[in-house]
């Protein structure tokens, strides 16, 4: 799903009837900058079935519009966040909206193939920078889980070059890291 196939308005409409976000949007007022729980969240999404991030509407008042928010400062603060600080790096897509009248950030955070999980915190290391979405929240981790997605890594990769032989592999692997840094000898012609 990406930014243009979410459906704000509806969206919202149901937010505002259930008073709450959900398992699949969370929704911020990020009235002072990037909130410091954004990280956690983008980690959860992407850990788990993806999600949508909603930056200015505050929750509290009723999903309403953030007076004073901004909207380009948070995007790019947001879209440095999701670049820099996540490891693997996240690949949302990053847009400010119109929302009755006021701008919003809309961001839609993919969720991670098997073989590139867990996403996490940088700053905070795999083992206590790794979240998963429950409900309308972010739940850190285990290294009991952390260790169940490390496995499926190796489970896919595993799946993926079942079947190749040694030899194609090791040429293919080789051919994909090493080609370009190895110089190759040539013979000068005699003439």
């Amino acid at each position: 799903m990406g930014v243009y196939d979410f459906d704000l308005e509806s969206y919202i409409g149901l937010a505002r009837r259930l008073g709450t976000d959900t398992k699949r949007v969370e929704v911020k007022a990020a009235s002072q900058g990037l909130p410091k729980s954004m990280a956690e969240t983008l980690s959860a999404f992407s850990n788990t079935s993806g999600g949508v991030v909603v930056l200015g509407l505050a929750e509290r008042a009723g999903f309403q519009a953030v007076p004073g928010f901004k909207a380009r400062a948070v995007a790019d603060a947001l879209a440095q966040m999701c670049g820099e600080k996540m490891e693997p790096p996240v690949r949302a897509s990053v847009e400010i909206v119109e929302f009755e009248g006021s701008p919003v950030v809309v961001a839609t955070v993919p969720a991670l193939p098997p073989e590139l999980k867990p996403c996490f915190v940088k700053s905070r290391a795999m083992h206590d920078g790794s979240y998963a979405r429950v409900g309308d929240g972010d739940r850190r981790l285990s290294p009991y889980e952390v260790d169940r997605l490390l496995e499926g890594r190796r489970t896919t990769i595993a799946k993926w070059s079942k079947g190749l032989r040694w030899a194609t592999l090791t040429k293919s692997f080789w051919r994909a890291s090493c080609a370009d840094s190895v110089p190759i000898r040539r013979e000068r012609s005699r003439a």
